[in-house]
């Protein structure tokens, strides 16, 4: 199952409202043609009357063209590529709005890890990201990838329409987000392992003298802080005699295939790895 870690109920909340400006707009993955980066940096070449940065966090093969496109647009003073960073919550402690172009997603982390910091969220209309995001209440979801269109939406964002709204547009932002923390607690990792125990149970519990009954697929890419969370949630001396769990990496260029090989070295008999390169 996939899930994401949540803050403590009684911990201090990191974000608080924000008066202060340049507004900050976040992205979180790797430089991709599938995650779309290009089109929310044409999208800040429309907004340059907005006081805003946008910051990307992440490597691929696609940063020198970003960065070549952000030098043409001449937005080297708007739009940062940050490159890899392993303190991604400090990161969307200092933003405003979390933003997600991608062409294609499956129940993306990144998105539930803005909405588990209170953010809102500016996101492509496509499945996975509307399983988990409302539209007007925990962000917008935009239909197309037309700079155009999340320009829109992201001027929706910051602006009041015709000089004043009902709520306040940092008002807004905050209520957004609140809701988007409390939508989240459904796919935390303590619900998704409750979860999958509870079906493992369910269609184990017939005496199968050791059959292997049920075979997992785990799609996996570039997962390396999650994956051992993901496998150990198979790890039940009563459930993995009758688990065949394979893992299919999708060319994964961090630690996450490394990381599966322990599972196989440990429990030969219920993981295997079936590598191929992403498409």
């Amino acid at each position: 199952g996939v899930g994401v870690p949540l803050p403590e109920e009684t911990a201090p909340n990191a974000r608080v409202m924000r008066e202060t400006t340049p507004k900050m707009l976040l992205s979180v993955g790797e430089l991709s043609a599938r995650k779309n980066h290009q089109l929310m940096i044409e999208a800040m070449a429309l907004l340059r009357d907005l006081d805003l940065r946008y910051v990307i966090c992440g490597t691929g093969d696609k940063q020198k063209m970003l960065q070549q496109r952000i030098l043409e647009l001449g937005l080297e003073h708007r739009v940062f590529l940050a490159g890899y960073q392993e303190n991604i919550s400090e990161w969307l402690a200092r933003a405003d709005c979390f933003v997600l172009p991608s062409y294609q997603e499956g129940l993306p982390v990144a998105v539930m890890e803005a909405m588990a910091a209170g953010l809102p969220v500016i996101a492509s209309d496509i499945r996975g990201v509307n399983d988990l995001i409302e539209h007007t209440k925990g962000g917008y979801l935009v239909q197309g990838f037309d700079p155009e269109d999340y320009a829109v939406k992201i001027r929706r964002m910051f602006t009041e329409k015709d000089a004043e709204s009902a709520v306040p547009r940092d008002v807004r932002r905050n209520l957004m987000g609140e809701w988007n923390k409390k939508r989240v607690k459904q796919f935390s990792t303590q619900v998704v392992d409750q979860q999958m125990r509870a079906l493992y149970q369910e269609v184990l519990q017939e005496d199968n003298a050791g059959a292997k009954v049920l075979t997992i697929a785990v799609a996996a890419y570039n997962v390396a802080p999650y994956i051992a969370q993901c496998l150990d949630s198979f790890v039940d001396e009563k459930l993995l005699p009758a688990l065949d769990i394979v893992v299919i990496d999708d060319g994964s260029t961090d630690a996450t295939a490394h990381i599966v090989k322990k599972y196989i070295n440990r429990f030969p008999e219920s993981f295997r790895l079936v590598s191929q390169e992403n498409g």
